[in-house]
């Protein structure tokens, strides 16, 4: 029974839930929407909204596989290479708003949550767009993904992955700890774009093997695992996929030691703005400040909760379990 649901997931991720390399495909020379513009949209544009829904679902206490499932949406949409998709490759404000929608679409689908659009445009967007925006961009991504949006994410292959281990091993806490990890590297591994290019069960395998080797295993449990591996259809590009994971989590090792050698030799260099300073203005629908002002928003969250629109979950009691209301 898990087999057959693990196949019908591998098959999902290999024809209607595949995402191409649209940031270099829309912006090729010979893409029909290449543009001059100061805009254009990088890799870096795409991690500061996936953390940021990041921020979102861990103040409304629900699971990241929500995030992770929002970006999938966002990736496949651009994947399209439909007319918005190309042109909001030289759009912030328009690249904002479409990955804001499928957060909003993988929270109703995902999470049982209705997101009511006034509050979205009001509290969650923080008034940068209009409520017939967010509905008029939530219906034309529906129909460009063909109302396609409940497919595999890499946390639920990890899951479904160990699921598959005897009952005395996945019940072991070493194995928790190692649960923990490869969802924990999983959410990392969604921030790099090169590796939203990859098939979800191949970065959830890719995970599990990096998390297999930085614990220490009982040896019946390893046999467990790798007797599992030879039960799957494992995607050929798993090796390709975990040496990038690799790379992944070392220049992330060197990000945190360099912000952190960098907070120590000058602490004001670090300070945040205060409510004051936070004025309408910076928050106008400016595309080229919007990314900026929700890269601060990132950055100064855990510091000020007042001015974040991520921290206003955090007393909402309508953030509670499943079917409930935002």
């Amino acid at each position: 029974m898990l087999l057959d649901q693990l196949r019908t997931m591998q098959l999902k991720e290999e024809t209607f839930h595949k995402s191409s390399d649209y940031l270099s495909e829309l912006s090729t020379s010979a893409s029909p929407y290449r543009s001059h513009s100061s805009e254009q949209v990088t890799h870096a544009d795409r991690s500061s909204m996936i953390t940021w829904s990041y921020q979102i679902v861990d103040c409304c206490r629900i699971s990241r596989s929500i995030a992770l499932s929002a970006a999938s949406l966002f990736d496949r949409f651009m994947s399209k290479q439909s007319l918005r998709a190309g042109l909001v490759m030289h759009s912030k404000y328009d690249f904002q708003l479409i990955f804001i929608t499928c957060l909003i679409i993988a929270l109703k689908a995902r999470a049982g949550m209705v997101a009511e659009s006034d509050f979205v445009s009001a509290t969650m967007c923080q008034g940068l767009y209009q409520q017939d925006e967010i509905v008029c961009m939530e219906m034309e991504i529906l129909k460009v993904l063909g109302w396609r949006v409940n497919g595999p994410n890499i946390h639920e292959f990890i899951h479904l992955y160990l699921e598959l281990l005897p009952d005395d091993v996945k019940s072991s806490k070493t194995i928790a700890m190692l649960t923990n990890s490869a969802t924990a590297m999983a959410e990392q591994a969604t921030l790099d774009y090169p590796m939203a290019l990859q098939a979800p069960s191949a970065i959830a395998m890719a995970c599990i093997l990096s998390s297999m080797q930085s614990l220490e295993l009982h040896p019946l449990e390893r046999i467990a695992l790798l007797h599992m591996m030879t039960r799957v259809n494992v995607n050929e590009n798993v090796h390709h996929v975990r040496a990038r994971l690799e790379h992944v989590e070392q220049r992330q090792r060197l990000e945190v030691t360099s912000k952190h050698s960098s907070r120590c030799s000058s602490p004001s260099m670090h300070s945040h703005q205060s409510n004051g300073s936070r004025s309408s203005s910076s928050r106008r629908a400016d595309a080229e400040g919007i990314m900026i002002y929700y890269g601060q928003m990132i950055d100064n969250a855990s510091s000020d909760s007042h001015t974040s629109p991520v921290c206003v979950f955090e007393s909402s009691s309508s953030c509670e379990p499943s079917g409930r209301r935002l």
